[in-house]
């Protein structure tokens, strides 16, 4: 029984004086609760057997593998004399491989290495590598690392013409939250510090 029709049988028993049974009951769930979401049980987390470390789905990690095939299969940029335009193109060139390898073996919860290839292109890449790592170090509560890192990705970014900063503000705001953040879980901190290549 719908919404009207409990409505009209509400507006005929008000007239029969007769009380309503179970009114609430036939309504259905989207009825009573119209903006509720359904309740989905928990999902177990995928740990890579070998490193202990989260796994994507294997829908994501598969994306992520073809992404990186991708990225290396297509053939470098052959140098036209457009001085600006084959600087950019031999940075692009060398810094997508890492940046999709880092991202396939963080999504098979290998971060040791997702970390040493994203490591690898922070001074090219600027916030994009940087942001990957700070998502990871704050996942491995490593929030003074996320905040370094977070520093040192805007920093190889501000003058970066190839991976241009593309927010200052929104960039200090995320540095700022991580900051308030370490400062409430500093007991919690496992920082080990990184070095950039």
């Amino acid at each position: 029984m719908g919404f009207f029709d409990n409505l009209i049988r509400h507006a005929k028993s008000l007239e029969a004086n007769k009380p309503i049974k179970n009114l609430a009951i036939q309504k259905t769930s989207s009825e009573v609760r119209p903006n509720t979401k359904i309740k989905k049980s928990p999902q177990t987390v995928r740990k890579n057997p070998n490193t202990g470390f989260p796994m994507a789905k294997e829908t994501s990690i598969q994306r992520a593998r073809e992404m990186y095939k991708q990225t290396i299969s297509i053939s470098k940029y052959k140098p036209s004399g457009n001085k600006k335009l084959d600087y950019e193109m031999a940075i692009i060139d060398e810094v997508l491989p890492h940046y999709h390898l880092g991202d396939l073996y963080y999504k098979e919860g290998d971060w040791v290495k997702a970390e040493n290839e994203w490591l690898s292109i922070v001074k090219k890449m600027g916030q994009l590598s940087a942001n990957k790592l700070a998502v990871m170090y704050h996942k491995e509560k490593r929030f003074k690392d996320e905040i370094a890192i977070l520093k040192d990705g805007f920093k190889y970014s501000v003058h970066n013409k190839v991976y241009p900063i593309s927010d200052k503000d929104l960039v200090s705001e995320r540095i700022s939250k991580a900051t308030i953040f370490l400062t409430a879980h500093i007991d919690q901190d496992k920082s080990v510090r990184y070095k950039l290549k």
